[in-house]
């Protein structure tokens, strides 16, 4: 679906939010029993068929998408950041017991 819409056309802020549905659904889905309930009321394709309707019918989610591309990177520095933080204050209390 998403290479198909590509290849018509669609703008960059719709191909974001389209695989945006498809990662959360991916990444929320894989964990055990969560994700099954989650799969069931989820629906990213059908999520991803009526942003397809709303851009051509109504005109919506046109543009370049850079928000969301600097959004996205800016939660991941975040969490990198977050990450980094805690392995370090981690292995601070492992070095601390030795």
């Amino acid at each position: 679906l998403l290479m198909t819409m590509a290849k018509h056309g669609v703008s960059r802020k719709l191909l974001l939010l389209m695989v945006g549905n498809l990662v959360i659904d991916t990444v929320l889905g894989s964990i055990p029993f969560i994700g099954s309930i989650f799969d069931f009321t989820f629906k990213a394709n059908q999520r991803n068929i009526n942003l397809l309707r709303q851009h051509y019918a109504e005109g919506k989610h046109r543009g370049s998408g850079l928000g969301i591309i600097v959004l996205v990177l800016v939660a991941l520095l975040i969490l990198l950041l977050t990450i980094g933080y805690l392995s370090w204050k981690l292995m601070s209390f492992l070095v601390g017991l030795v």
